[in-house]
């Protein structure tokens, strides 16, 4: 997964994969980058196996986070936290900072080939999609239980964009997740679209190919992000200070609980999600009409560009 993500970018030379945690493969790696005899290395994750391998690697000038007891492995150290909770690309920037490289800009790249472009165009000319309709993708599921909206919720949600707005909504999933998006769709009166099986440069693309992009605090959000989508992220045990980028184009949906933030993976209560109501999504969506030429409004009601 963490392969397909940097794969062909352009501005790589070469990406060395670590095959598994045993020792013996951990081993290797240390030997292959040796081998490379790098001058600096960045360690932007800061876990004992990373801050480990760059101490090993032999790099002359080794980078990374002052986190306890692995931080003594980096000749130059960095506040993780920073002056309080920020964008969590931010805080790895800060490594890049350290040692004289500045950004007056933050953009986010992931590279999405041509092949994987065309069979998302395919896909969707043979789903009916065209160029003008409102074209919404959203990403209902989560690794992590506590961070999940709900199914039922979803439901309405996409039924409402539907007859409401006129969008025409995409579902995405991952691998075993097919199930719980036909879940979702069972509940729905409208007709929305599954997608077909992707590969992680395929949900890109389709990603790419859309005008907004709705979810959980999960994965493909930060991939909308990278290829440059507006989304609507619906937060509660996470943090939103430390992954949504904010800005006119990203913005963190909330509902008012004292439990917010708190980090939980797993929540039998669920009070942050319970409270969040799809009202409060719609009227993010309307906002977003701003820099979504095709969501126009007069009187509360959606109308469509001429020659539409």
């Amino acid at each position: 997964m963490a392969y397909d993500v940097l794969d062909r970018n352009p501005y790589l030379d070469e990406i060395i994969v670590s095959q598994s945690r045993k020792i013996t493969y951990r081993a290797k790696l240390i030997q292959t980058i040796r081998q490379k005899s790098f001058d600096l290395i960045f360690d932007f994750l800061g876990t004992p196996g990373t801050a480990l391998i760059s101490f090993l690697s032999g790099a002359k000038y080794r980078v990374g986070f002052d986190l306890r007891y692995r931080g003594r492995l980096y000749n130059f150290k960095v506040n993780r936290n920073g002056e309080g909770p920020e964008y969590v690309v931010n805080s790895k920037l800060r490594l890049l900072n350290k040692v004289g490289i500045e950004f007056s800009e933050l953009e986010l790249f992931f590279f999405v080939p041509q092949e994987a472009k065309e069979k998302v165009a395919f896909f969707l000319i043979k789903e009916g999609v065209s160029n003008k309709d409102l074209l919404i993708v959203i990403a209902p599921l989560s690794r992590r239980q506590a961070r999940i909206w709900g199914k039922e919720k979803y439901a309405e949600l996409a039924d409402r964009l539907i007859a409401e707005y006129k969008a025409r909504v995409i579902f995405i999933w991952g691998p075993g997740e097919k199930e719980k998006i036909e879940e979702i769709v069972k509940l729905m009166k409208e007709q929305p679209i599954i997608s077909f099986e992707t590969s992680l440069k395929e949900v890109a693309a389709l990603i790419k190919a859309s005008d907004l992009f709705v979810s959980n605090d999960n994965g493909p959000m930060h991939i909308a992000v990278a290829v440059k989508v507006p989304t609507l992220t619906i937060y509660g045990p996470s943090d939103e200070r430390c992954w949504c980028p904010g800005g006119p184009k990203h913005r963190a949906i909330q509902a008012k609980a004292e439990c917010l933030r708190c980090g939980k993976r797993v929540c039998e209560e669920m009070i942050c999600m319970k409270r969040l109501d799809v009202s409060t999504i719609l009227q993010a969506v309307k906002k977003f009409s701003q820099i979504i030429s095709k969501i126009k409004y007069t009187d509360e009601k959606l109308e469509y560009p001429s020659g539409s």
